[in-house]
């Protein structure tokens, strides 16, 4: 009685959260003239792209106004998607939301001629439901697009008529783990629950930590060839006193030795000024995200970066 109970509530409430966040996001994107309520819709010289993890292939999926994009899946056309659909399906974070459940058959996936043959693992049919989540399950940083764009097109030969990226600025809001406290794996029957959920913690604080390192190394690589895409991280339990005291004085990086001396006279380098930007830093990285709207005179909503002009606060989210 009790699993059946657990099963009605599941179907009537709980799953019910992917539907309440779908219409609200369909209310946050409403049409502004034209069929600008669907993904083909977008306008405007930016490509926007929209990441999601589909779960049987273990990829990202991309969404653009003229293309949907799989590795596994090949390329598809998005007709008449709404635009809040693939805004759902790249934002439905686990457990938070369910995993979003779109019809394949609408984009009548095909492998493009290019100089690379399909991929020899992919289904021999495209699945009849794509199954999606958050594209920060396969990818937080959303570097794969831009990173990935060279090799996509020898697969994929009219990516080109694209915007192909040449300068990749990535902002990571995500600070490392730190210490936490233990005693709750210690609780009979759920501190194995726990222990799963504190193991992938440190599976992905560790993941990102080399990606980011891989990141900074592509971008000095591109400048010493002369080749590539260049780019910059900036993350945000760092102070931005911390990359130009990397590079004073560097002979290794003359131009930026050169660039960080501006830098630091533009931040008022002084012990007072490294100390206070330090405890902003801190104070962004300890920020929470939460789902719900919550302010406290004891500081700004969760969900929040702090951030100091001359002659205000501020608060964005």
């Amino acid at each position: 009685m009790l699993v059946g109970a657990l099963a009605v509530w599941d179907v009537v409430v709980f799953a019910r959260r992917g539907w309440i966040a779908g219409r609200a996001l369909r209310r946050l994107l409403p049409a502004r003239r034209g069929d600008g309520s669907r993904l083909s819709g977008m306008r405007g010289g930016i490509d926007h792209v929209l990441c999601s993890a589909e779960l049987q292939s273990s990829e990202n999926l991309y969404f653009g106004r003229d293309f949907v994009y799989g590795y596994r899946f090949g390329v598809g056309s998005p007709g008449a998607l709404p635009l809040y659909k693939a805004v759902r399906a790249s934002s439905a974070l686990p457990v938070a939301f369910p995993t979003f459940h779109l019809g394949a058959s609408r984009f009548s996936f095909s492998y493009p001629a290019g100089e690379s043959p399909p991929p020899e693992d992919r289904p021999k049919s495209t699945p009849r439901t794509l199954e999606l989540t958050d594209g920060g399950v396969y990818d937080n940083m959303a570097d794969q697009w831009p990173q990935g764009f060279e090799n996509r097109s020898r697969s994929w030969p009219k990516v080109q008529d694209h915007h192909e990226p040449d300068t990749l600025i990535i902002a990571n809001a995500s600070a490392g783990l730190g210490f936490r406290p233990g005693g709750v794996l210690k609780i009979p029957a759920i501190g194995g629950l726990f222990s799963v959920l504190r193991v992938k913690d440190v599976l992905y604080d560790q993941t990102t930590a080399l990606r980011r390192h891989g990141l900074v190394a592509r971008f000095d690589r591109a400048v010493r060839e002369g080749k590539g895409i260049r780019g910059a991280l900036v993350h945000i339990p760092q102070s931005p006193f911390e990359v130009p005291l990397h590079f004073q004085g560097s002979t290794t990086w003359p131009d930026r030795a050169e660039r960080a001396e501006a830098a630091l006279a533009h931040l008022d380098n002084t012990p007072e000024n490294r100390v206070m930007w330090a405890a902003f830093a801190k104070a962004n990285a300890a920020v929470p995200t939460v789902l719900r709207s919550r302010r406290s005179s004891r500081g700004p909503p969760p969900g929040s970066f702090i951030t100091r002009t001359p002659s205000r606060w501020s608060t964005s989210t």
